[in-house]
């Protein structure tokens, strides 16, 4: 006999959904503050230029899916086949790590290899007295392309890999036998794996790079190359067109709606990203030690190439940063109330974050595991559960921030509230992400557990407490850390919001980058890097500390 469904769901569903339709009322709010703000005029400031902008945002967001694709399905390959390489699992690590490494220490990174005065060019002049090699330069498309593919490339491949992973090891073995390898093996068997997760995958990357900010920014090297964000940035810093803005923001919000739209179809056909169940089925289960594929030319290229795209960077920025300029940024006044404000940002948006991931994630696995509800309303109800959870990408943080100032404006002191806008955009932020390693963890807990809490009578917090809450700490802990690192870095609604007296570490370095500052940025990306790592950590930390006082406690 199936056991009736703990009462328990049905207060996380309800109290998820509740959250979900508070997201969908910030959302609509926003776009509704930006159709009324533009004194009559729905899409106020679209000209010529606007159409400029989003031609060159549609070709470098093409482009670098396009580069992105071609580096990253062969990579997934190769780290597929040389799973017990001690690199490989370096490389996977490093992977991981680029997903949260802030943008502007990455655009540092780059700058440092591929500057007027980086590593590239002190190396191209001695050796083969080139005076040519003075003239390199990161600014520009390229410069653009590059450093999305920092960011693309390991998302990608966290993608593609537990599609890979998941061919049942039957296949591999049957290809061995038949003596099928290199790009037969490819053809059959890799290639159908991972195909069908390539359109969504691409979308959604391309819609990171369509509505990409800080990275423009740094390394656009102008108007030349610019982005919708870009372009509302500098309509409300510089030339202060609230109506400009809120068009520019009107017409984004169309464009992200759009793509999004096209994603969540594609997504009901193909899942997305497998769950961490999915993600169990390593190589040591599908790939026998023979099977693996032997050192050749196109692997050690490929581990190269992600080696020069990914590890590079972070090491120069390590080198770089170790100057004396060090202990004089860390001198400073200034610095100590940038990192103590980007602190409090980040603490705040982790909590906020892991709360909310919390109570939409139950509600999503406790929807799923409910009987009674019918099929249509199931369906409204995760639609609403998603548009909540998904709600970045439609909105992205540059328009949540660009509707806040407007709405802060005439409410009165714009800048009073500039703490809690950043929180509420980096929340948003991290919310997709949060959802996604807690929602399988929650499920499967709830399908073990629900016949042992019934039979033990054990309900409400007390089950929590004794039962669930200790098997989601590592997934807790994860995504504190996730959170905290993903807010510390992060240049988007702060850029509007910044002040004199208002500042952030990414904020701090870009102008130190805009300065032309070399030795302070490059001091500041290190300091950064290490904040972010050090919260990536401490999270993990934290859930395990939590459980230890809950026990001394009990």
């Amino acid at each position: 006999m199936e056991p009736r469904p703990s009462h328990q769901h049905q207060y996380l569903v309800a109290i998820g959904l509740g959250a979900a339709l508070l997201l969908l009322m910030l959302g609509l709010a926003a776009i509704l503050a930006l159709a009324f703000s533009g004194e009559g005029r729905l899409l106020g400031g679209i000209d010529e230029r606007t159409g400029y902008v989003l031609r060159s945002a549609l070709i470098q967001a093409s482009l670098s899916v396009l580069f992105s694709l071609f580096l990253a399905i062969p990579s997934s390959i190769a780290l597929n086949r040389t799973a017990g390489w001690r690199w490989t699992r370096m490389m996977r690590m490093m992977l991981g790590l680029a997903l949260v490494i802030p943008t502007t220490v990455a655009a540092g990174g780059l700058i440092a290899i591929w500057g007027r005065k980086g590593l590239l060019a002190s190396l191209c002049e001695p050796l083969f007295d080139m005076s040519g090699c003075g003239n390199i330069t990161i600014y520009g498309l390229h410069g653009v392309i590059l450093a999305h593919m920092f960011f693309n490339v390991p998302l990608l491949i966290r993608i593609f890999l537990p599609q890979l992973e998941a061919i049942p090891a039957a296949h591999h073995r049957l290809a061995s036998q038949l003596n099928i390898t290199g790009v037969a093996r490819f053809r059959h068997i890799e290639w159908p794996q991972i195909r069908s997760a390539i359109p969504a995958s691409a979308l959604l990357v391309f819609l990171f790079c369509f509505t990409s900010f800080s990275l423009v920014l740094m390394l656009g090297g102008g108007p030349k190359v610019t982005t919708m964000e870009v372009e509302i940035y500098a309509a409300i810093r510089f030339s202060f067109d609230l109506v400009a803005a809120s068009g520019l923001s009107l017409l984004q919000f169309a464009c992200a709606a759009l793509v999004v739209s096209v994603i969540a179809i594609l997504n009901r056909k193909q899942p997305l990203v497998r769950t961490t169940q999915d993600m169990s089925l390593n190589l040591a289960e599908t790939w026998s030690k023979s099977e693996r594929s032997p050192l050749s030319f196109w692997i050690v290229l490929v581990h190269g190439l992600l080696g020069f795209l990914i590890i590079l960077p972070v090491a120069m920025v390590i080198i770089k940063g170790l100057d004396p300029a060090l202990a004089m940024v860390m001198e400073r006044p200034i610095f100590w109330r940038a990192l103590t404000t980007s602190l409090s940002i980040a603490i705040g948006s982790a909590i906020a974050v892991t709360s909310l991931a919390f109570v939409l994630a139950g509600a999503r696995s406790g929807l799923i595991m409910r009987q009674q509800t019918s099929a249509p309303r199931k369906s409204i109800a995760l639609v609403v559960l998603d548009g909540g959870i998904m709600l970045y990408l439609v909105i992205p943080a540059i328009v949540l921030g660009t509707s806040a100032f407007i709405l802060l404006r005439s409410a009165g002191d714009v800048f009073a509230a500039a703490w809690m806008v950043v929180v509420a955009a980096n929340t948003l932020l991290a919310l997709p992400l949060a959802v996604r390693v807690l929602e399988p963890r929650m499920t499967r807990l709830f399908r073990q557990q629900d016949r042992l809490a019934l039979m033990l009578g054990i309900d409400g917090m007390a089950r929590w407490r004794m039962i669930t809450l200790p098997l989601l700490e590592r997934e807790i802990g994860l995504i504190l850390g996730l959170s905290a690192a993903l807010s510390v870095g992060d240049l988007g609604v702060i850029a509007l919001f910044a002040s004199q007296h208002f500042q952030t570490l990414p904020w701090m370095l870009y102008q130190a980058t805009g300065r032309y500052a070399g030795d302070e940025a490059a001091a500041l990306a290190l300091l950064l890097l290490g904040v972010t790592v050090f919260l990536l950590m401490a999270g993990k930390s934290a859930a395990r500390l939590f459980r230890f006082m809950e026990k001394v406690h009990a």
